[in-house]
């Protein structure tokens, strides 16, 4: 990729988004889209939402940017609470991080890699060379600088990790105060027990009962039976006992110890889990068996893989993308169209990172599909194995896959002499740099 592709891209990104901002700044006004933009103050103030036309509303106006952040963090967390706090930490958090990298990439590397001479480029026309050029591609075989880079990747890294402590501690201590000033919650009292056995002499609710009496007498409050009900069983009047119950205890010391032993000898049994919030359950597992709980669980892993593997298709294209020779190669006949300047610059500086923005815009949803067969009880467990999933993908699709992408993949025989894999990594990761350039402006600005 060349510069002025790289510099067409931020142009096209920095138009979406001055026109993203003005949308929202209109349609933010807009009497009804009040419940969409600020449902909690309609609800708090009950005000309704028509109201008489004026021409203000149509205008675009800048000041809800800084009315997004004048709320200090008491107010946030008394109003939206601790999540919308978090939230914004990851803001700041990311402008930190970046406003180093920034200033130790311009100040530093930039010049180092740009000063190097292993390309042997012609630096009179700037606009037209490669993004290779401001890489470390571009630093001599040898030489002493290849240090600062090293020096540069620990501070960067230190500097990060010392981030992450402050912002993990203090967000620690936030969710701590907020634990304990919160008024206790029912379900915080009340574990799921599953894989209850059953008895020919006595009913799910008395083996309960009894066990919980026999073993947690001091600390066991109640229990309830989870009952399954269809519409011919309503008809009857006849319900069906799942081998799972919801056991309460008179503390929250009482659950968490019955929570985390082993409540018999055979580990299918008697299963604990903490309960959800009644308005956080996922009932079409409760009724499965640790066998089905296993096996979806194993599926789901499979699945995962496969489409982890299918996505490298779009991740090949992309790649192909970035370079045009590969593409006159591979279709000759857009030859005439791929010599076109703008062209060949939106083609290899903006195309490829939408596409692949594109293609994963269609992972989430498939990752909370598969979470939701995956055997969870609760919808925020269903989120938060969906969002591990992602991350996980991510990782993956937009560094190693990409890197590999571009070299490994087309050096299929280094596969069959390991030792060499550290040093067509080490040839090939940097000439990916001008991808990732493109893909940080596009996921970083337009989303």
């Amino acid at each position: 990729m060349i510069l002025s592709a790289l510099l067409t891209s931020v142009g096209i990104n920095l138009g979406l988004c001055l026109l993203f901002f003005t949308l929202y700044s209109i349609l933010r006004k807009q009497p009804g889209n009040r419940i969409v933009y600020a449902p909690r103050l309609v609800e708090k103030e009950k005000k309704s939402q028509q109201a008489d036309f004026s021409l203000e509303r149509l205008l675009p106006s800048p000041g809800w940017v800084r009315q997004a952040w004048e709320p200090s963090e008491d107010e946030l967390l008394s109003t939206v609470g601790l999540d919308a706090v978090v939230f914004m930490h990851i803001f700041t958090f990311s402008l930190k991080v970046f406003t180093v990298a920034g200033i130790i990439g311009i100040t530093i590397l930039l010049p180092i890699n740009f000063l190097g001479n292993q390309l042997s480029y012609d630096f009179s026309d700037l606009p037209n060379k490669s993004l290779d050029s401001f890489s470390i591609s571009n630093v001599d075989d040898g030489s002493n600088r290849l240090w600062i880079h090293f020096c540069a990747a620990y501070v960067f890294t230190g500097v990060v990790c010392y981030f992450l402590y402050q912002e993990y501690s203090y967000i620690s201590s936030k969710r701590v105060s907020y634990f304990y000033s919160s008024k206790p919650q029912p379900h915080q009292f009340t574990l799921l027990v599953r894989g209850i056995p059953g008895s020919s002499r006595s009913s799910f609710s008395e083996v309960v009962e009894s066990f919980f009496k026999d073993y947690h007498p001091s600390t066991y409050l109640s229990h309830t039976v989870i009952r399954r009900t269809s519409k011919i069983q309503e008809l009857t009047i006849l319900r069906c006992y799942l081998a799972a119950a919801f056991v309460s205890f008179n503390s929250r010391y009482g659950a968490a110890i019955a929570l985390h032993i082993q409540q018999g000898v055979n580990p299918t049994e008697w299963v604990t889990e903490q309960a959800p919030a009644p308005q956080d359950v996922h009932w079409p597992f409760f009724s499965s068996s640790f066998m089905k709980r296993w096996i979806c669980k194993l599926a789901v892993v499979v699945a995962c893989i496969a489409l982890t593997i299918l996505f490298l298709i779009p991740v090949v294209i992309v790649q192909g993308l970035t370079h045009l020779d590969q593409l006159e190669t591979w279709f000759p006949f857009l030859k005439g169209v791929l010599n076109l300047t703008f062209i060949s610059q939106v083609i290899t500086g903006y195309l490829p990172s939408l596409i692949l923005q594109l293609f994963l815009s269609f992972v989430p949803p498939i990752m909370i599909m598969f979470s939701s067969i995956q055997g969870h009880i609760s919808l925020s467990n269903i989120e938060k194995s969906a969002c591990s999933k992602v991350w996980w993908f991510t990782v993956w699709n937009n560094f190693f896959a990409n890197a590999l992408s571009g070299t490994a993949l087309y050096h299929v025989q280094v596969f069959l002499e390991p030792k060499k894999i550290p040093q067509v990594l080490a040839e090939g990761v940097p000439a990916q740099a001008s991808f990732f350039i493109a893909y940080v402006v596009t996921s970083g600005w337009t989303n």
